[in-house]
């Protein structure tokens, strides 16, 4: 399949600086990384500054991805070292991940003259309740997002609600809206999951993948099991809830129903996801970030073929609804939850159909090889505008 990247036009090769306060690990950041390499695909030189932990290179170089990590011994210091960082890489366009990085890449565009890209990747200001994160700062995280937004040179969002926010809250023009999809990859299905954990031909395997926290509905999941038909849950990833989950299981005697695997390397994910028989993603309406969420899991359930069981919130209820490829559930309720899992695996021609129309959607809109050309023209139009 064609990944529609367009190389760019004239000889001198445009300089990107992609500025991300995360480790830039492909387990973790993915969508990063796919976006990095579309860009270095298409032409572009691109370095990414990103954060040292303890499990990743100082610098490296990834599929042409140019990669600095960022150490420290205190928050300070580190945003000094990102702030000389980013000064010295003199590129003709920021990238700027979410609103964390935004303020630091907008000053050193101004600086060296640059271009800027907004990838608004959350909803920041609501992406934690009010509890975790102070009134006062929601507020000055809001006003400084209003100044900025209207400074930058091209906004990225992940979803049509999240554009729509933006635009009304700001009165900017709409977004450009590139899905958190995966690489094309062709439907074979496998039997990885069932090998591994031992699970029998006549059991289903009901599918979550991803980070193992609060707020995505997994302990719901888990109690969900006990009401399944004929069907086992199994987890894939590692996160702060795994521990306690694990305990939940032996506690309510759920072994037999609910099982999990650590996580994998993203370029093996999806043979996992192919070995099962439906995705399922109960995230709760913990924040307006969660409730207008169009994940990545999604998209990887999708082009494994698998029929969808999804919280019944906007932009994933609009795609599932609107393509026949599952159905939506109250997320609190366990009951509700299973019940929807059961009236998708229990109609053998309403799977089908489902599964197909999975299938057939991935390969024709909902991967990265159509997004990254959305991407891609955001960049020519900042790339060629007049300063």
């Amino acid at each position: 399949m064609n990944n529609g990247a367009c190389d760019i036009e004239n000889s001198i090769i445009t300089k990107v600086c992609v500025i991300a306060f995360s480790n830039f690990s492909l387990s973790i950041d993915g969508s990063k990384y796919r976006i990095a390499k579309s860009l270095v695909d298409a032409g572009y030189d691109v370095t990414v500054l990103a954060i040292k932990d303890a499990k990743t290179k100082s610098r490296e170089i990834i599929d042409g991805i140019k990669v600095s990590r960022i150490d420290g011994r205190n928050r300070p210091i580190k945003f000094l070292k990102f702030l000389f960082s980013a000064l010295k890489q003199k590129p003709d366009i920021y990238h700027s991940f979410d609103l964390k990085t935004l303020p630091l890449a907008y000053f050193v565009s101004r600086i060296n003259r640059s271009k800027l890209i907004y990838d608004s990747r959350e909803l920041y200001v609501e992406s934690m309740r009010d509890e975790e994160l102070p009134k006062v700062y929601k507020r000055i995280m809001t006003s400084v997002e209003r100044f900025l937004i209207k400074r930058v040179d091209g906004i990225i969002v992940v979803s049509d609600a999240r554009a729509d926010i933006l635009v009304k809250r700001y009165g900017i023009k709409r977004p450009t809206v590139i899905f958190n999809c995966a690489p094309y990859k062709e439907y074979r299905r496998t039997t990885i999951i069932r090998d591994l954990l031992n699970i029998k031909d006549d059991k289903r395997i009901v599918l979550y993948q991803g980070i193992i926290s609060r707020g995505r509905g997994l302990e719901n999941l888990v109690s969900a099991a006990r009401y399944l038909d004929d069907a086992v849950v199994v987890l894939i990833g590692d996160g702060n809830l795994k521990g306690e989950l694990i305990r939940k299981v032996k506690e309510e005697d759920l072994e037999e129903k609910v099982k999990f695997i650590d996580a994998v390397p993203y370029e093996e994910l999806l043979d996992y996801t192919m070995s099962a028989d439906l995705g399922v993603h109960p995230i709760q309406n913990t924040c307006l970030n969660h409730y207008y969420c169009a994940p990545n899991k999604l998209f990887e359930y999708l082009m494994a073929g698998l029929p969808v069981a999804v919280s019944n919130f906007p932009d994933m209820r609009r795609i599932v609804e609107n393509e026949g490829v599952g159905e939506t559930f109250d997320p609190e309720d366990p009951k509700d939850i299973a019940r929807v899992i059961n009236n998708i695996l229990n109609d053998e021609e309403k799977y089908n159909i489902m599964s197909g129309n999975a299938l057939k959607i991935a390969k024709e809109r909902y991967n990265w090889e159509m997004e990254s050309r959305k991407m891609l023209e955001v960049y020519e139009r900042a790339r060629t505008a007049k300063t």
